[in-house]
């Protein structure tokens, strides 16, 4: 095996490889852990569902705000 023919591949090393499969593989166990904790909190919350859907709408905003304001600075 010519290890030189993976050269153009592997042209910055292994490094940036192993980079994006660390957060590749991290990503969803990540989101995992942090799922888990909010939720097992959520029942000590009175209004959790006043509380969830304020947070959802505005996150919704600032997603809006975000890509209108992406999409006019690239025109």
């Amino acid at each position: 095996m010519n290890i030189s023919r993976l050269k153009p591949i592997l042209s910055n090393g292994v490094a940036p490889v192993l980079k994006g499969a660390f957060s590749s593989f991290t990503f969803p166990f990540g989101q995992t852990v942090i799922f888990t904790m909010v939720f097992s909190n959520i029942s000590k919350v009175k209004n959790h569902k006043k509380n969830i859907y304020s947070r959802l709408i505005h996150r919704w905003r600032a997603y809006t705000f975000n890509n209108i304001k992406k999409s006019i600075s690239i025109r």
